[in-house]
Formats: structure tokens, sequence, C-alpha cells
């Protein structure tokens, strides 16, 4: 053989090994993700590698040009370390509150821990961010929080295991280490209490089901949050008296202020709908105190059904169609009586974090879809939203700051 015969096929060797590699670790992100997250439909997982593929390039660019009347800032950004899932909270003092998932190495990994910014000029600037609480066992994720009326902040978040079977041999080996004892302690959905304004807070107290973004106070005191309880292989390490539990999506409330909670409603779920695709769901009370919740399907096309309950959450319509076109939802009440959606996209034609609005409680479809940062990736959004003093909207979400950087939390304001 002539030696530029070998050098073409050495050459050819190095090219397959490192196509091969790339693949590899596309497939362990694609693994790690629907580890994470309740069984995906009929994507499929060449599909999701590739996104993931694209990853390991930098992945991730601007979609569009962004619009001129929204303006884009970082709230909260950290060197070499991943911060995803956030919340904003306005209290009555005026100060805005965000909670997310920080000090993270990726999108799945042991290390996250809730945390907190503050700002006390409408999101112009944030302070350092805080830890709330992290664990040496499992890894903290998606949080929320709510200031009720007598002050009382109420945060809640859950707990994964997900980094055990990300595909990564560190993580691994990691997880084989940890008591598993411990782990059925500190696996599950969560909520803590702080009276003095977030300066300490109280032990966890155990949910029944998982939401990305905040409890609610009802007019009546009450508490309540609409969630998710996915039994995927993580379960099977929860504490006995919950691992016979099946998929539900479930109303539960709380009467003491976030101190202990209960299960009122299980939502039906129709024949032909998988209930193990519905989550990421998120409530809101309106005026004339129906309960209306949107939650994350994740079937093709994927958007956010709807859900109703004119009982105080006694009985739920069964989730349906109502022009919800990206998830996962979040709801809030405008000053002009309206209802705020928010929610992202992660296509290559549409993707980008988005608003859209109801003027008749979700009556009727969703209207006015309104794009407020064009972007396009599998990784950034779970966008929330307050309204401020002057009537702007301030929407915080998590992406990165440039095309293939690390993701950060970031903000658009924009009139409604």
């Amino acid at each position: 053989m002539k030696s530029s015969d070998k050098c073409v096929n050495q050459n050819r060797c190095r090219t397959m090994k490192f196509l091969a590699s790339v693949l590899a670790f596309a497939l362990c992100v694609a693994n790690a993700a629907a580890e994470e997250s309740p069984a995906p439909t009929s994507e499929s997982t060449t599909n999701t590698a590739a996104k993931a593929a694209a990853s390991v390039f930098g992945g991730g660019k601007p979609r569009a040009t962004q619009p001129e009347d929204v303006e884009i800032a970082t709230v909260c950004a950290v060197k070499k370390r991943y911060c995803g899932w956030p919340t904003i909270a306005r209290r009555a003092s005026g100060e805005l509150l965000v909670v997310f998932s920080g000090d993270r190495h990726a999108h799945v990994c042991p290390y996250g821990k809730v945390q907190i910014v503050r700002s006390g000029d409408d999101g112009k600037t944030w302070s350092a961010p805080e830890t709330i609480y992290s664990s040496d066992t499992v890894d903290c994720r998606d949080a929320g929080v709510v200031e009720l009326a007598d002050g009382t902040l109420v945060l809640n978040f859950f707990t994964s295991i997900a980094y055990g079977r990300s595909g990564r041999k560190g993580y691994e080996s990691m997880f084989k280490e940890k008591d598993k004892a411990k782990i059925a302690e500190e696996l599950g959905f969560w909520t803590m209490r702080s009276t003095d304004g977030g300066k300490t807070w109280t032990d966890k107290t155990r949910m029944a089901a998982s939401s990305p973004h905040n409890v609610i106070q009802l007019r009546d005191g009450r508490l309540a949050a609409l969630g998710t309880r996915n039994t995927g292989w993580q379960w099977a390490y929860m504490p006995p008296e919950f691992t016979s539990l099946r998929k539900e999506l479930l109303f539960e409330t709380s009467s003491d202020g976030g101190k202990s909670w209960t299960v009122e409603a299980s939502v039906p779920v129709p024949s032909g709908m998988n209930v193990g695709l519905l989550f990421e769901p998120h409530v809101i009370e309106l005026a004339d105190g129906t309960l209306v919740g949107l939650a994350r399907y994740c079937a093709k096309p994927e958007r956010s059904l709807q859900t109703e309950s004119r009982d105080g959450g006694k009985t739920w319509t069964p989730p349906h169609e109502n022009g919800a076109k990206g998830f996962p939802p979040h709801l809030a009440h405008l000053a002009d009586g309206r209802v705020l959606l928010t929610y992202a996209k992660r296509n290559g034609t549409t993707g980008g974090v988005y608003a859209a609005f109801s003027a008749d409680g979700a009556k009727t479809p969703w209207t006015g879809e309104r794009l407020l940062f064009p972007w396009y990736h599998w990784d950034f959004g779970y966008p929330s939203s307050v309204q401020l003093g002057d009537g702007s909207v301030l929407t915080v979400f998590y992406a990165p700051e440039k095309a293939g950087g690390t993701c950060t939390i970031r903000s658009a304001r924009w009139k409604p």
C-alpha cells in the first residue's frame, strides 16, 4: 500500500472516530433529557440527538431580528455556570424576586441549587445570586416563588437524580455511591416559607406534584397549585408510600400558608391522551372564581392544553386545545383585566419566547401572539412574567447571552 493511501485511510479513521464520539455525546444528552422529563411521544431519538449534536458545535442562535419594542437584558450570569428555569415575583413593596436553578454545570448534573436574585429598581439592576437550598445528594431544579397577602414568601421546587443515568460515567459513579435512604428523604416536590423577606427559610414541606412556576393564593386565602406526578425510573427511589402511586395531573391546596398540602382533585384525562405526556402546568384564578390551568403536552406538535374548574378545584374539565401554541405555560393578571400567557417554542421556524392574551377568561382561544425574544435551540425558555408599576411587563426566561454560550437568566421588558 502506498504511503499516501495509508494517510488517506488514517484520516478517514480519525474522521469516523470523531463523528462517532459526537454521536455518542449527542445520544447521551438526548437520553439525559428523556430521563429528566416524562418519556417523549413519537418524537424520534434521532431528532433529539441531532439537536444535541448541534450543541457540540455551539448550538443556539437568534432565529430572527429582535423586536425593537422589547428590551432584552441579563438578570444573572455566572462564568462557567449554567442557570435555568426561572420564576419572577413582584412584592407589595415593589421589590422583584427571581428564583431559579443555579450554579449548575449543565442541563442535567448533580450540582443544581435553588438560588434567588433581587431588584429594587424594577429590574434595571440585580443583586448577586444567593443560595436558598442545595443538596449533596439530589439536583435542585425548577423554582417558583410568590408573596402572600401577609407578606410571607412561599418557594416551590423539585429535586432530581436524573444525573444517575445521564450517560456521563463520573455522574453515574457518583450516584451509585449515594445513600439511598438520603435520596428518599431529598427526592420529590417541595415548598419552603420565609416570613422575613427571604433572609431565612423554613425546612422543606413535601407536595404531591410538581410545577415549574409559582403556587398561587386564592381569594379565600388558600394556596393552590396544579402539578404533575410523573413516575419514571426515579420514582423507585421515593419513600415506600409513594412508589405505588400513578401518573396524574393533580390540583392541591394548602390552608396553612404552605406548611402542609392536600390533594383536592385529579384532572380527568380522556381516552387516547397519554397522561404521562402532560406536565409543567400552571394555574390562575379569575375574578369570578373560575380556575384556568394549562399544561405542556409533549405530543407533536408540542403545545399546551387547557383545563378549567368552576367549583373551587373540586372538579376539572379534561385537558383540551385552546390555541396555546408553546410550552411550558405561565399565567398572570394584567391591570386592564386581560390574562397574560407566556411560553416558548423550540423549533427552527418560529423558535422564541412569546406572549398571548385573553380578554374573556380563556373562554375562547388565546389571541394576539407576540414575539418577545427570537431564539432557536432545544434548551432555553420557561418564561414567567409580572406587570410593573408603570404598566410595562417584565418577562424572565433562560437562554445564553450569545450563540454557543452558557445558559443565563435573561429578561424582556415590554408594553402589553
